[in-house]
This record gives C-alpha cells, sequence and structure tokens, in this order.
C-alpha cells in the first residue's frame, strides 16, 4: 500500500518556511495550504536551522530527504569513508583491521571512546558494494 504523506523536496520546505516568515498562520493553516499533515509542518518548523544550512550548503531544489539525524559516529563514517576512497583510488588494498585501526584513530582525534567494531567494515562494504552496483547498472 503506497504512503499517504506527501513527500516534499527540500526546496518545497524551505517555500513553507520562507511563507511562514511572511505570513503569521498557525501549523494547521499551513499544512491545509500545502496539502501536507500537521505533523510535517511541526517538524519542518522544528529543524528550520538544519534545513536552511543544508538549502545553503547544496540548495538542491530537487532533492528529497529522508532523516535529519546525525548519530555520533557519523563524523567518525565520514573520515573513515574519505580515507578508504583515497586509498581505493590508489588501488591500494584496504582490510577490514586496517578500517578498524583507522577509525579508531580518528575517533580519538575527535575524543570518542570507540572501539572500531566489525560494523565499521560493515558499512563500508554495503557503501562499495552500492557503488559498484552503481557504476554497472549506469553503465548499460
Amino acid at each position: 500500500m503506497a504512503s499517504k504523506r506527501k513527500r516534499l523536496t527540500l526546496k518545497e520546505k524551505i517555500d513553507i518556511l520562507e511563507f511562514r516568515t511572511s505570513n503569521t498562520m498557525g501549523v494547521r493553516a499551513l499544512a491545509d495550504k500545502f496539502s501536507v499533515s500537521k505533523t510535517q509542518i511541526a517538524d519542518i518548523i522544528a529543524n528550520k536551522d538544519a534545513l536552511y544550512k543544508i538549502w545553503a550548503e547544496n540548495g538542491e531544489e530537487k532533492r528529497k530527504w529522508t532523516k535529519l539525524q546525525k548519530t555520533e559516529t557519523s563524523i567518525i563514517d565520514n573520515e573513515v569513508l574519505n580515507w578508504f576512497s583515497k586509498l581505493r583510488e590508489k588501488n591500494l588494498p584496504v582490510s577490514g583491521p586496517m578500517l578498524q585501526e583507522k577509525s579508531k584513530q580518528i575517533a580519538e582525534m575527535h575524543g570518542f571512546d570507540f572501539k572500531g567494531s566489525n560494523a565499521v567494515v560493515f558499512k563500508l562494504f554495503l557503501y562499495t558494494a552500492h557503488r559498484t552496483l552503481q557504476k554497472i547498472f549506469t553503465a548499460h
């Protein structure tokens, strides 16, 4: 069964916030005007700072976003992914223990108490599998 919830693009969310600043309307009135639920409007208003930040950074009009939440380890994940990508661009082999050790080093740099479990290896495995499949399907 398809979802009845209307999925808004980042541009549509910014438009709602802009409209709200120029018009003093409540959540219910905004929901009626834009044909979305009250909960969506409330979430947009609650996350307005993060939405404006994403808009300023990318400004991708058609981008749809599913979640904005960042975990404590997302900094580590991003830095390990960048490190991993640089090594793979140079065709250097990367093993699971290497990934775990690098994640521990990055965590220590940021002051996290992090063990570098197999989850780090699994996340990068999923990422590389996804990227590989993406390349295969876009090539054909």
